[in-house]
């Protein structure tokens, strides 16, 4: 006989912040930016890091300045260019907190 075991599920309500992102492009950068400048794009660190992705070459702030869709496509082409997609940059912060 089977016993109903549909209250286990409920333990998926435990955030997993490991696997919440993976697979998910969108889901991945999300946390980047949220942990990098908390979704600001003009957030600088005390290193001068500036923007969403936290930028340290000084070439975001020329080239976007504040501009969200800017800096967007400036972090798309590095994350795809350094990592391969989104979900290995992701993978690369989560081992080493930056990316």
């Amino acid at each position: 006989s089977m016993t109903p075991r549909s209250n286990s599920s409920s333990a998926t309500t435990v955030p997993r912040v490991q696997t919440t992102y993976t697979g998910d492009a969108n889901s991945a950068k999300a946390y980047i930016y949220a942990r990098e400048s908390g979704n600001n794009p003009n957030a600088t660190n005390p290193n001068g890091c500036y923007g969403l992705g936290q930028d340290c070459n000084g070439v975001l702030r020329a080239q976007c300045g504040a501009d969200y869709a800017c800096q967007d496509a400036y972090f798309d082409g590095y994350a795809t260019r350094r990592y391969g997609s989104w979900e290995g940059a992701l993978n690369f912060w989560q081992n080493n907190g930056w990316w």
